[in-house]
């Protein structure tokens, strides 16, 4: 997550700023140097092609999070985007999404609610057409049944299949 911040603000600053000459003082305002700006312009180009793609991957499983309709009970702890060390061919990634589940339910219903859930997120990155994330998983906190699960996926064939859970 604070790679993608550092990516948005230097991307903010670098296109907002740009047209500035001079850093100019205002107690209210955030304001930048010349060399500064030059110094962010060439760090945001210097991120390679490979941090870039998993910046983007990061605010896709983001977006698909925040606009599903899985309600205020789901927050998302953090989502790291990782090469997948398991394959020789670069370009590939590991999704690990963190979430906590903070409505009260039942153990099984809450099963029942996080797998359906956990689905929903990687079968949505399919349908996206996302096919450089090889597998995903994703692990949920229930602090009201005092547990941890995580639900693992594959991606073969277009789709995303679960391949291991842990802690239902």
């Amino acid at each position: 997550m604070r790679k993608r911040l550092l990516f948005i603000l230097i991307v903010m600053i670098v296109f907002n700023m740009a047209g500035c000459n001079k850093a100019e003082k205002d107690d209210n305002e955030f304001t930048i140097t010349n060399e500064e700006r030059e110094v962010l312009k060439k760090s945001y180009e210097e991120l390679d092609e490979n941090e870039r793609r998993k910046a983007e991957l990061e605010t896709t499983v983001e977006d698909i999070i925040k606009n599903r309709d899985y309600g205020d009970d789901v927050v998302i702890e953090d989502i790291a985007i990782n090469r997948d060390m398991g394959r020789d061919e670069e370009g590939y990634y590991v999704a690990l999404v963190r979430l906590k589940f903070e409505r009260k339910n039942r153990r099984k219903t809450a099963n029942e609610m996080m797998r359906m859930y956990s689905d929903d997120i990687v079968a949505t990155l399919a349908d996206k057409g996302v096919e450089d994330v090889s597998e995903a998983a994703v692990f949920w906190k229930d602090e009201y049944n005092n547990r941890n699960l995580k639900y693992a996926y594959e991606f073969k064939n277009g789709k995303f299949y679960i391949t291991d859970v842990v802690g239902e």
